[in-house]
């Protein structure tokens, strides 16, 4: 499938290991999460959205497989810090 206008922007970029982008977010729950019920949702987002699954090999796009689907989610429980913000920082 052909690249949209923000893919093609990407690509037009110098970053230096474009390999290695990544889209990182911060969720905050006061109660805090139950991470394999994040990670059950973030899968399933993959299964429905085969944009999530892309790959750029080349100058050519694919869809990874379902079975291919891998991603990190890395919790960090500041409730008892007094300085949250900072560690956060």
């Amino acid at each position: 499938m052909p690249l949209t206008p923000i893919q093609h922007w990407f690509f037009e970029q110098s970053f230096p290991a474009p390999e290695h982008f990544n889209q990182s977010m911060m969720l905050f729950r006061e109660d805090g999460w139950n991470g394999e019920r994040v990670k059950d949702a973030f899968r399933k987002l993959c299964v429905h959205h085969d944009a999530l699954r892309m790959v750029y090999p080349s100058s050519k796009q694919y869809s990874r497989g379902l079975e291919e689907i891998d991603f990190t989610l890395q919790r960090f429980d500041f409730r008892w810090a007094s300085d949250a913000e900072a560690l956060i920082e």
